[in-house]
């Protein structure tokens, strides 16, 4: 009879293959026993490549752990938070799973994720400058109902200062 592969096997055994052999290494797991997600972890971990790329579909942006909107932040007490410490928002880094961190700049950013997005583009900004491209900001928003891209913050910030 068969037994489900543990976390602890399926890192071994994924760590040993790419040490052997030079290929790229897939893992396909199921929820058996509710334990998917922590066997892809695990199987990443191990240097499995995801399964997005050789299969050419996207995963969903919020889809847990992986999705490439999760570690987007909006909201002025998310952004305040995540900018002092990454933890207090985010139970593990982006980049353990191969994602970035982004800041979204919409109708709930605060000052503080302007300042903090502008220094992202190179761009130093005064809190008078903050202000009066987040209230720019807000009513484009509201309008468009899509957040503005780095090259249209660019522009806002040009013509407002």
């Amino acid at each position: 009879m068969l037994r489900p592969l543990y976390q602890f096997q399926i890192f071994n055994l994924g760590e040993n293959l790419k040490r052997e052999v030079d290929i790229e290494l897939e893992v396909h797991t199921h929820n058996d026993f509710g334990m998917a997600t922590a066997n892809a972890i695990v199987g990443v971990a191990a240097g499995a490549d995801y399964v997005s790329n050789a299969s050419s579909l996207d995963i969903y942006p919020h889809k847990a752990v992986v999705g490439g909107k999760i570690f987007s932040h909006e909201s002025g007490i998310h952004v305040d938070g995540v900018i002092k410490n990454p933890s207090n928002y985010e139970a593990f880094s982006p980049e353990e799973v191969g994602l970035k961190r982004y800041l979204v700049i919409g109708k709930h950013s605060g000052a503080h994720a302007i300042h903090h997005k502008f220094e992202e583009l190179g761009i130093d900004l005064v809190e008078e400058d903050c202000e009066k491209i987040l209230t720019e900001i807000r009513k484009i928003v509201v309008e468009t109902k899509v957040p503005p891209s780095d090259d249209e913050l660019i522009k806002i910030a040009e013509r407002l200062r």
